[in-house]
């Protein structure tokens, strides 16, 4: 379910990747599993719409707007799916 050109998902945000020790950027009509895929960064994905949860990534530090349907209130405290949900500013990750 992978978005169309140039459709705005959100605002734009940074992601640090600690165990990649990497920045990088999530433009506003990308999503950070896209913004993953095209800097090399290995994740795993599945559905590309927030439902299969196999590109749930661990939530350092950061703000989340979750957009998945996957997972629990419980889970949203600490993790994120890549593929639909987004960083409110600046995030960190466990990738």
């Amino acid at each position: 379910m992978a978005n169309e050109p140039g459709e705005q998902l959100g605002d734009a945000f940074d992601a640090w990747l600690v165990l990649s020790k990497r920045a990088i950027h999530v433009a506003e009509d990308e999503s950070l599993l896209q913004a993953m895929l095209r800097e090399n960064v290995p994740v795993d994905y599945s559905c590309e719409g927030g439902a299969c949860g196999s590109c749930v990534l661990e939530v350092v530090d950061g703000e989340i707007e979750h957009w998945d349907l996957c997972l629990s209130a419980d889970e949203r405290r600490g993790v994120m799916t890549s593929c639909v949900s987004r960083g409110r500013g600046a995030i960190s990750l466990q990738a």
